[in-house]
């Protein structure tokens, strides 16, 4: 019996009591049925909202704006293997979407968007990021769209007339100090990031070439011996500049320790580093010390496999994505520094073991490549001439370099990519591993020939 209803529901004949019920129940699934609408359409257009948040920031006041800006890195949400994303201010150019051409390689995308869009595929399907950044080229930077020539005929690179379609514009490089070490100031310097198995060999001869007899360290232009320059003491930079000044040295390299922020208050630094593709320097660097024995092996010994070899040392020595972690840019904490001499190679690098590569991460680490004043792509060697004359005075062309050739002579000097020497499955773990040090290498190639063949004006 309906509550409230006494003996009034109990005088009604059964057939009046059966109407009732009936239409007291079908307007519970009337009501029951606009409530269930209501509540899917409230979570379907926050789901859609959420997902649009979560792959681009909000772009719609910065699209008029011209050069740099500072804008609030996007969280990207946790998954099994990542963290969010810390929120921190970054520069990028902002570029206009309505003035874009096929010709830049970026379509009618901002360079933040895509850059975020991409980040984020790299996040939630490494492996189509590593396609897409193989097969659809969307920086235009590819062998095939790269002229020979450096003046940009030949249908090769085309710079973007509209300067808001450029990456590295405009530019946030400090030129006083280039200016200075072109005019022979003996307290300007190169401080060269040797990357490892990326040219640094030949970058240190090119300087041998082209500088006066006694301004370059002797041991692969490493003022220490080792290239450690974040070890103490080399980490202080009056000690760094004292004995620069005192052997009348004129660059220094930086091979086996990260890259620190805090270097770019050097006195009189000029910033330089080469990039190679992240997958062909692993190989390099498992044929130089691996299969050349440069490791303590014994040549009769047995060789262990690429993917063996990979497995080992990333696991505690550079870690994965090398080339991000090296210009992230955190200095160490100072009390936990290892004693002049002592300690791994690798100490700068271990702090990166358990960090998960997020959006705000590869921000900076992208900026800080943008400050160097020469930024250098292997691959483009045969076209860096211009552009080494213009940051460093120096006219004698680069070349390739193999160190410590002495120990194991090759056979041939051709580089083969490791894509062709690799099992795919292989191929696949590697680049996957590494696929944000892939984009930051694309981009890299970017600023590259942003630099060589586009006006600063």
């Amino acid at each position: 019996m309906p509550r409230g209803q006494g003996s009034e529901w109990q005088q009604l004949s059964p057939s009046k009591k059966k109407k009732d019920v009936g239409a007291s129940t079908m307007l519970v699934f009337v009501l029951a049925a606009v409530f269930f609408f209501l509540l899917g359409t409230i979570l379907i257009v926050s789901k859609m909202e959420l997902g649009t948040a979560s792959l681009s920031p909000s772009l719609a006041s910065l699209a008029a704006l011209r050069g740099t800006v500072s804008f609030e890195a996007p969280k990207v949400a946790a998954t099994a293997t990542t963290s969010a994303a810390a929120a921190t201010t970054v520069h990028l150019p902002v570029l206009d979407n309505t003035a874009a051409s096929e010709s830049n390689g970026m379509g009618q995308e901002s360079a933040t968007a895509m850059i975020t869009r991409l980040f984020q595929l790299g996040l939630d399907d490494p492996a189509r990021l590593v396609q897409l950044l193989s097969t659809e080229d969307p920086f235009n930077t590819n062998s095939s769209s790269v002229s020979t020539s450096e003046g940009g005929g030949g249908g090769g690179f085309v710079c973007p007339v509209n300067v808001e379609q450029r990456i590295d514009y405009p530019s946030i490089v400090k030129k006083t100090n280039a200016e200075r070490f072109r005019n022979g100031d003996p307290d300007a310097f190169v401080f060269y990031q040797h990357l490892r198995k990326a040219g640094g060999t030949g970058f240190c001869e090119l300087a041998k070439t082209n500088m006066a007899r006694g301004s370059v360290p002797p041991y692969y232009c490493m003022p220490d011996d080792r290239g450690s320059l974040a070890t103490p003491p080399w980490n202080e930079a009056a000690y760094l500049k004292s004995n620069l000044l005192s052997k009348n040295w004129r660059i220094a390299a930086n091979e086996w320790d990260a890259f620190y922020e805090e270097f770019f208050d050097l006195q009189g630094a000029v910033f330089a580093t080469t990039f190679r593709h992240p997958i062909d320097r692993w190989y390099s660097q498992y044929r130089f010390e691996h299969l050349e024995h440069r490791d303590g092996s014994s040549p009769d010994a047995p060789r262990m496999s690429f993917i063996r070899f990979y497995l080992g040392q990333q696991s505690w020595t550079l870690g994965k994505n090398y080339y991000v972690n090296t210009f992230e840019g955190t200095a160490d904490d100072k009390s936990k520094l290892p004693q002049p001499k002592t300690g791994d190679f690798y100490w700068t690098y271990h702090k990166f073991r358990k960090t998960p590569v997020t959006l705000s991460m590869f921000l900076r680490s992208l900026e800080n490549v943008r400050r160097f004043d020469l930024v250098l792509v292997t691959e483009y060697l045969e076209v860096s001439s211009s552009l080494i004359e213009k940051v460093l005075g120096w006219k004698a062309p680069p070349k390739q370099v193999l160190p410590h050739e002495i120990q194991a002579v090759r056979s041939s000097h051709k580089n083969i990519p490791a894509k062709e020497l690799l099992p795919p499955a292989d191929y696949k773990v590697v680049a996957e591993e590494n696929v944000f040090d892939l984009l930051l290498f694309e981009i890299s190639k970017r600023i590259f020939l942003e630099r060589l063949h586009c006006s600063e004006d």
